[in-house]
């Protein structure tokens, strides 16, 4: 059952993308049977910990720096909403903040939902505090674009109440269209600094084992995972620099290209972001935990991929090329995230296995 809706979402899309057609009942029908699917998956591991802070349980360790997800998830529990509620109504705000942003800048909602639906929903279906900060910050990033930096700042700092990884996405405030070589000169100085702090402690300052534990419930795999390969991940690496590949080619300027100034603005934007969080690939030297950075600016690339696919009425080398790139970059992230850093059945078995809605 669960198997056939999830696939539903993805084939009733992926026929609206060919009819080029928009369908606000359909998109909405998408958000309420991913939401179901997503609200049921309540047998993960991370679910150990959520439903304690849902319990109030004294020993839940993000309860002093995040407190804005603990007082969420109070919330539910005073409206009585259970775990299956809670998660449900993660998905749902998430999904808003989300989805302001792609309204906004999307030409295609459809497709969004299908790149999705194949690849992000997974992961946070397991991490709803990642989920709730990094909506936040998607729905933040157009005030970049605005010249309203306050904004983004304030809304970067809303974010770290829910997940402190969010904090490291405080650099996008220098981005502009006119300092291209200064954001760059900070990505190189950055990294070097991360680079020196990693050799002047010996490869373990004392705050960053307290960062790591903090992310993640998951931490026995991701060390395993990290010291296979004593200078860091090269496939996490990798992550990084496809992104910055693929933000790259969005933003190509060739002849007769269709695209508005408000979304190649975008699309430059986040090509600038892609390159700046390379300063962090130094942090991965201490745990892959912090892929979730590349991680989190995918919403983006997603909408100015699916930008760059419609600036030409008929199909060109260019667009071809885009979306060979793309399926690299999901088949990667995809093989990186639930088959290297985590286990599959930690991932898929709570939602298409033992799911509550069964």
């Amino acid at each position: 059952m669960i198997t056939t809706l999830y696939f539903t979402v993805l084939i009733t899309n992926l026929v609206e993308v060919f009819r080029n057609k928009k369908s606000r009942l359909l998109l909405w029908l998408s958000v309420i049977i991913l939401g179901l699917i997503f609200a049921g998956g309540t047998e993960n591991t991370d679910m150990v910990y959520y439903k304690a802070t849902y319990l109030d349980d004294a020993r839940i360790k993000y309860k002093a720096t995040e407190f804005g997800f603990y007082y969420f998830v109070q919330f539910c529990r005073q409206l009585h909403l259970g775990l299956f509620g809670m998660r449900g109504l993660v998905f749902l705000l998430s999904t808003l903040l989300i989805g302001a942003t792609v309204k906004k800048y999307c030409v295609n909602n459809h497709l969004f939902v299908i790149i999705y639906t194949l690849f992000l929903f997974f992961i946070d279906a397991i991490q709803l505090r990642n989920l709730l900060a990094i909506a936040i910050v998607i729905y933040s990033f157009p005030y970049l674009l605005e010249n309203k930096r306050l904004k983004y700042f304030l809304g970067v700092m809303i974010a770290s109440l829910f997940h402190t990884i969010s904090l490291f996405y405080l650099p996008l405030l220098l981005l502009s269209s006119k300092n291209k070589k200064f954001f760059i000169q900070i990505t190189i100085i950055g990294a070097a600094i991360l680079e020196l702090i990693y050799a002047i402690y010996n490869g373990m300052p004392p705050y960053i084992n307290y960062l790591i534990e903090e992310f993640s419930t998951n931490s026995g795999r991701i060390q395993q995972y990290t010291e296979r390969i004593t200078t860091g991940s090269v496939q996490v690496i990798l992550l990084f620099l496809l992104n910055v590949l693929l933000a790259y080619w969005d933003t190509l300027e060739l002849p007769k290209s269709t695209i508005s100034p408000k979304n190649k603005l975008f699309s430059q934007y986040v090509f600038y972001a892609s390159v700046l969080l390379l300063m962090f690939i130094p942090l991965l030297w201490y745990s892959v935990e912090f892929y979730r950075l590349a991680r989190g600016i995918l919403p983006l690339i997603y909408i100015s991929v699916i930008n760059a696919t419609y600036k030409y009425k008929k199909v060109t080398y260019y667009q071809l090329i885009l979306w060979c790139l793309l399926i690299i970059h999901l088949v990667a992230w995809f093989y990186v995230s639930y088959f290297s850093i985590s286990l599959p059945e930690r991932i898929f078995n709570p939602l298409f296995y033992h799911n509550e809605i069964l």
